[in-house]
């Protein structure tokens, strides 16, 4: 076998052990941007802080902070989570759901302005780049029990695996 060939095979190699490495269990840390709305015109902007433990390779739990920007003509709002995510690895590529439940504040709030119970639910995809950082995806719809409060968000970030 030729130099161009263990090579090839050695980086093919690294890549199924990082990919490995990255599906086992432990804590992780994220950042990602945010936007909602129905246009880019009425974007609104923000961004989430997740942290989160890695079960096994299929199931996650998460703490989920939610920030979004005030702009001219809507609110900003803030809300917490707690989510649990399920995917199936394929490769460095994890398609997966997530469900979860929390309070949202100010925009997030309900009429009287007071903070009320939220649930989420989403679909994600997350690719690994290496044993620790991953690029992550996400849609999630975000709505009070009440009702009266409901968003579409994107989230596009990074997550770094301990």
């Amino acid at each position: 076998m030729n130099k161009t060939g263990i090579a090839l095979v050695a980086a093919l190699a690294a890549g199924v052990f990082a990919t490995e490495a990255a599906a086992q269990s432990g804590v992780y840390v994220g950042a990602a941007a945010a936007t909602q709305g129905r246009s880019v015109e009425d974007a609104q902007w923000g961004g989430t802080a997740t942290v989160g433990y890695r079960v096994n390779r299929f199931l996650a739990v998460e703490a989920l902070g939610d920030f979004t920007a005030q702009t001219e003509t809507q609110r900003g709002g803030q809300a917490v989570f707690a989510n649990v995510t399920a995917g199936y690895p394929l490769g460095p590529v994890v398609p997966y759901i997530l469900v979860g439940a929390g309070y949202g504040f100010n925009a997030l709030a309900g009429a009287d302005n007071e903070p009320q119970a939220l649930w989420n639910a989403g679909v994600g995809v997350a690719y690994n780049l290496s044993a620790n950082w991953q690029v992550d995806a996400r849609y999630r719809r975000v709505e009070a029990f009440s009702g009266d409060v409901t968003a579409d968000r994107v989230t596009l970030g990074l997550n770094y695996r301990f």
